[in-house]
């Protein structure tokens, strides 16, 4: 079967993609200690003078929303090009050159909204868009494709300096590894959990300035801690949500509702 042709403005588009992409897609883990955090594994792991694993202990890492970034690059460079061609005031646009155009922009828009979503996966411990040695599944793929091409991670000597150590590493057989994104029953637990989690913080940022503010009076003191539980709330909020707005909201909204509190204490003990 004959395979289909690139033209030469294709050609051109992922030939510049691919230059800029030219690093690769794949990085190198290692296994992280057990209980210990990763930039705690990383620090100590240099002050012994670089990484202490064996070669056979690395495994590999692909980055899908990377590949991502570099077809979003070819569409940039296919528009570019078309944009440079269109540049004189007067020109003529066939029917098929305006086809492809529209084709090219849908996709363009298209792609960014995809990368969008991927990066709202980022950093999380079962990212979808992330094949990983950790996981047992994902290990099978890699080390399947590696093994295709006689690739070990020798050839990849210059990453060991650079090598991410992630875990915990999935152990045992491909039974009780983890699928490649979230059964409907593990995202009802999660968010089970996350209901749970925000109900019991709720309630501790306002239960807690309620009874201190109740038991001690002083004003300087009320709102010296005020102002620090203001603080320590839109911190949270500024790390779980997602946009600016949210945060000032929240944030706003919380100092509103202490405000009210130490406004009816003061006026309670203006009274009497």
């Amino acid at each position: 079967m004959e395979k289909p042709k690139i033209d030469a403005a294709d050609a051109r588009s992922w030939a510049v993609a691919r230059h800029l992409h030219r690093n690769g897609f794949i990085t190198l883990v290692s296994p992280r200690r057990h209980f210990v955090p990763g930039w705690l594994d990383k620090y100590l792991s240099a002050a012994r003078g670089g990484a202490t694993v064996s070669a056979d202990e690395y495994g590999y890492r692909v980055n899908i929303a990377d590949m991502h970034r570099m077809y979003m690059r070819y569409l940039q460079a296919k528009l570019v090009q078309t944009a440079i061609t269109l540049h004189p005031k007067e020109f003529t646009i066939t029917e098929m050159e305006s086809d492809a155009l529209e084709s090219t922009l849908r996709k363009y828009v298209q792609s960014v909204q995809d990368q969008e979503y991927m990066a709202k996966h980022s950093g999380k411990r079962n990212d979808p868009f992330i094949a990983s040695s950790e996981r047992l599944h994902d290990h099978y793929i890699l080390e399947r494709e590696m093994t295709r091409q006689g690739k070990i991670p020798d050839d990849f000597e210059a990453l060991k300096a650079t090598a991410i150590l992630t875990g915990p590493w999935e152990k045992g057989n491909r039974a009780g590894a983890q699928p490649i994104y979230a059964t409907r029953a593990e995202t009802m637990k999660r968010g089970l959990f996350s209901r749970l989690a925000g109900a019991l913080v709720g309630g501790a940022f306002l239960i807690g300035p309620m009874w201190l503010l109740a038991l001690e009076r002083d004003l300087y003191f009320q709102l010296g801690f005020t102002t620090g539980f203001v603080s320590a709330f839109g911190l949270l909020m500024a790390w779980y949500l997602n946009t600016l707005e949210s945060v000032f909201a929240a944030s706003i909204a919380y100092a509103a509702v202490l405000m009210v509190f130490i406004g009816v204490i003061m006026q309670e003990a203006g009274s009497r």
